[in-house]
């Protein structure tokens, strides 16, 4: 079984509530873990620390910006396999699916943002 706590500001945190809720196999009713369930001040909390983190972001050259999402493109490309296994378990979803659509178009991302225009720079980064 896995405790799965909120991501914010970088840090896995528990829920301001306390509260939390069990994540099932939908085949086969094993408890996989608990998860926290956020509430309105958990989301507060985490568009602040979403804004406090913008200007360091906003502060990185383009180029670097665009290294960190390759870089993390690459990391859910070379997990693909574990993720999908993950939302199967999760969902009851076919691996098949799971595997070639829903992990791997997150890895997807990084050619799509590469091909948009560089608003500064008017060309494509």
């Amino acid at each position: 079984m896995t405790d799965v706590g909120l991501f914010i500001g970088g840090v896995e945190v528990a829920a301001m509530s306390g509260e939390s809720f069990e994540t099932r196999n939908p085949a086969t009713g094993d408890l996989l873990g608990t998860v926290e369930h956020s509430d309105d001040s958990d989301v507060d909390r985490a568009v602040a620390a979403a804004r406090d983190a913008l200007a360091g972001w906003a502060a990185r050259k383009g180029a670097e910006r665009g290294r960190i999402m390759a870089r993390a493109a690459q990391l859910l490309r070379e997990r693909n396999d574990e993720l999908a296994r993950l939302e199967v378990l999760d969902t009851g979803k076919p691996i098949a699916e799971a595997s070639v659509e829903d992990v791997i178009s997150g890895g997807g991302v990084h050619r799509v943002l590469r091909r948009c225009r560089c608003h500064h720079c008017r060309r494509v980064v």
